[in-house]
This record gives C-alpha cells, structure tokens and sequence, in this order.
C-alpha cells in the first residue's frame, strides 16, 4: 500500500510536467523530483535494485565458474549488509512520505 501511494505520488507529478511545454533546455524539468525526500527515496530504491542487479551477476559469475564459492559468498553478504539498510531506508521514507500525502 505504501508502495502504491508512493508510485501514484510520483505519477502525478510525471503527468502534471508532461502537459508542459518544454524546450531543448527545458528536459531535466520533466524529471526532476518534488522534494528532497522523494528524490532520497528515488535513489535509495535504484540502489536497491542495482543490488539486485549485482548479485544476480556474482550468481551467473560463480555458475560460470568465473568467481570461487569464497568470493561469491563474501561479495554477497557484502552487498545484502548494505541492501538491508537501503531498505530499510526505503520503509523509511515510503512511511514519511505516506504521513505527507495525508
């Protein structure tokens, strides 16, 4: 539910600049995000899926036997140590933000 409301905070904003006129100059306005809590929150998601994205890889590296099982296991517990408190910033903020739209 936060997920939701946070999403439908970002999509209205979205459409809201998409009905502007913008010019060459103009392109970094339609993304720029509300507050600073939003783009805090924006960047605490993407780390978390870029986490993903790297443990993924350390998984096809090690099944490609182009990694050890040493090296897959300590670059993984790595990257879930800082994926948990990037979550956990995500919790976070989705809960400010929710008290905000309120």
């Amino acid at each position: 539910e936060i997920v939701e409301k946070t999403l439908e905070c970002f999509k209205s904003v979205r459409n809201e600049r998409s009905n502007q006129e913008v010019s060459g100059n103009d392109i970094g306005e339609l993304i720029k995000v509300p507050n600073a809590a939003h783009v805090q929150l924006l960047e605490a998601m993407a780390n978390d899926e870029a986490i993903n994205d790297s443990i993924y890889a350390l998984g096809q590296a090690l099944e490609n036997e182009k990694i050890t099982l040493e090296v897959y296991l300590r670059k993984v517990r790595e990257l879930s140590r800082k994926q948990f408190t990037c979550r956990i910033l995500v919790n976070e903020l989705q809960k400010l933000n929710l008290k905000h739209l309120m």
